[in-house]
């Protein structure tokens, strides 16, 4: 069916975000138990006609209370896509949206979360264009440190 279709990818797996959309992959961990855990986000966006990708890491002390647990920003860096990057993107994407589909029942109380949304630069469509999201109960699932360790490994960091 794809190859039916004209489809311009001269710009990478991830070209549609040079209109100015941001690909927002977040985590969300689990090691203070139902409480949840530390997060991590995957920003993806266009700047001067390329893609980056801001990598923010933000850790949690679990011996706090749960009612003023706190965050503390660890990383703040941003790198430039690769195309190898891009696709491992897309393949993650398609791995995600698998896992949704494929999801556990969600009657637990720990888990990692993992989701996908992509916002739109467009005045008209301010709302989500796309969204996807699991809970991993297993909490063995390591894709997203995959991609995040292919992203910072495949870029040029700026």
């Amino acid at each position: 069916m794809v190859d039916s279709l004209d489809i311009d990818t001269s710009k990478g797996p991830l070209g549609e975000l040079y209109l100015g959309d941001t690909l927002i992959l977040f985590a969300r961990y689990s090691e203070c138990g139902e409480f949840g855990g530390h997060k991590e986000w995957l920003k993806i966006f266009s700047d001067d006609s390329a893609l980056k990708c801001k990598v923010i890491y933000d850790s949690v002390n679990c011996d706090s209370p749960t009612e003023t647990m706190t965050f503390a920003r660890l990383e703040n860096s941003i790198f430039q896509m690769t195309k190898t990057a891009q696709s491992a993107t897309v393949n993650y994407l398609n791995e995600l949206t698998q896992m949704r589909f494929l999801r556990q029942e969600p009657d637990f109380h720990v888990g990692n979360l993992y989701s996908a949304v992509v916002r739109s630069s467009m005045d008209w469509e301010q709302d989500t264009t796309y969204e996807v999201w699991w809970w991993d109960q297993s909490l063995k699932w390591t894709e997203f440190q995959k991609l995040k360790n292919e992203i910072k490994t495949t870029a040029n960091k700026k």
